[in-house]
């Protein structure tokens, strides 16, 4: 018996249409908010957290019952801060919405933008 040819057969079946489509790399467009969102979705929350979680772990060692103080009230100061953000979130909508008001008369006049092949 081949088992080679076994195992080609076995392991190198094609893909169904429904999960190939979704294998596929999206399309993006590259304008700058495009870019805005890709730059925060990196790696750096990871990062962010892992470097909080050993300073968490040196200040226990250090002094457990302030570590454990600040672990308590931790979620009482991000509750404080939520309106803060969500000021912060409506502001920055604001103005992005005045810039993108701002640029239309010129983003009339440039004309439409070249089409773009997808494939």
């Amino acid at each position: 018996m081949n088992h080679g040819l076994f195992a080609k057969r076995l392991f190198h079946r094609p893909i169904p249409r429904f999960v190939a489509i979704r294998l596929q790399p999206p399309v993006v467009a590259h304008t700058l908010s495009t870019l805005r969102v890709q730059r925060r979705t990196t790696g750096t929350a990871n990062v962010k957290t892992l470097i909080a979680l050993l300073l968490w772990c040196l200040l226990f060692v250090a002094c457990w019952p302030l570590a454990l103080l600040a672990l308590v009230l931790w979620p009482v100061a991000w509750l404080i801060a939520l309106p803060f953000r969500l000021v912060g979130i409506t502001f920055g909508a604001l103005f992005a919405f005045l810039g993108a008001l701002l640029m239309l008369p010129a983003r009339l006049l440039r004309g439409p933008a070249p089409h773009v092949a997808v494939g």
